[in-house]
């Protein structure tokens, strides 16, 4: 077998390892990350800023268009990354819910507005213990 067949053997292995969910998961990031650079590039050309703020938030949609891909390629170093801001997602939404229903608490004072908010964040929150539950299953692990 030549170096080319053992390339193509190795690569029809991979495909035959990738789940479905892992490809989903891959592509909700990918356009998360692709809808959000684009939307701050729009915006720093739009109104001209360039701060750090704006540099920051580039960075992080960038970074989940390389997470999607490494999980894609079923690097193991994605998957405990998307587990890891999942878990983040959850703490950060379940912040935003509590001092939704008791604003004092937490310094916030809120209009009738932010309840659109609270409609995201209860999704959010199921997305993200999909994503974990899907991930920290054995056949993802070793799919990973």
């Amino acid at each position: 077998m030549n170096k080319f067949q053992s390339h193509v053997k190795k690569r029809e292995m991979m495909e035959k390892k990738r789940s479905v969910g892992v490809i989903i998961i891959a592509l909700l990031f990918f356009i998360i990350g692709i809808i959000g650079a684009l939307n701050v590039l729009r915006d720093m050309i739009k109104f001209g800023q360039y701060n750090l703020e704006m540099f920051t938030i580039f960075t992080i949609f960038s970074g989940f268009i390389i997470l999607s891909i490494g999980l894609f390629k079923l690097f193991q170093w994605a998957r405990i990354t998307v587990i890891f801001i999942s878990l983040l997602c959850i703490g950060f939404y379940i912040y935003l819910i509590i001092s939704y229903f008791n604003p004092r608490f937490f310094g916030h004072d809120y209009s009738g507005f932010e309840l659109m908010g609270i409609i995201f964040y209860i999704p959010g929150v199921l997305l993200s213990l999909v994503f974990i539950y899907y991930l920290t299953r054995p056949q993802s692990k070793r799919a990973v």
